[in-house]
């Protein structure tokens, strides 16, 4: 079983400033290793 990791709000609002700043949600992926779906997630929370 694999352990889910927590976010801060503050690391969430960073990566999708970085995202939309990249306008890359790829390459974001890759430097935060973060998977596809929290960051589609937070950047339609917006």
């Amino acid at each position: 079983m694999t352990n889910r990791r927590t976010h801060t709000a503050d690391f969430k609002r960073d990566a999708v400033q970085l995202a939309r700043t990249n306008d890359n949600v790829s390459s974001t992926v890759r430097d935060l290793s973060v998977s596809v779906s929290p960051i589609r997630e937070w950047i339609s929370a917006e």
